[in-house]
């Protein structure tokens, strides 16, 4: 990942690693916790409570990621973000797998391909 690429990753500790934590610039999403913005986008509902029932949830993380060059996933990124199928095939028609990490929280880099 090249320096000051905007990256959004839903578990901090990826973004820290990959030394991307603060947002590059302008257009690029400061998401620190995701699980946070999704019970933020969603008034308090969690994934697993249904936040992916709300079309401002999906359309919130659409635009999320949407700014960013790159995604890095983790394993747990289905307890976090609410994966729903028009999320995943928004997500699959703009990002491509990079790199997966399966020892690394099982985790996985996606490019947003143009």
């Amino acid at each position: 990942m090249p320096k000051g690429a905007c990256l959004v990753a839903d578990q901090v500790s990826l973004a820290i690693a990959a030394n991307r934590f603060a947002a590059p610039g302008p257009g690029c999403p400061d998401v620190v916790d995701s699980l946070a913005t999704t019970l933020a986008l969603s008034g308090g509902v969690s994934p697993q409570g249904g936040a992916g029932r709300a079309p401002n949830v999906v359309a919130g993380w659409e635009a999320i990621f949407g700014q960013a060059r790159y995604v890095w996933l983790s394993g747990n990124a289905n307890t976090r973000i609410p994966w729903t199928p028009a999320l995943q095939s928004w997500f699959s028609g703009h990002f491509r797998l990079l790199a997966a990490y399966p020892h690394y929280g099982a985790s996985s880099l996606y490019v947003r391909d143009h």
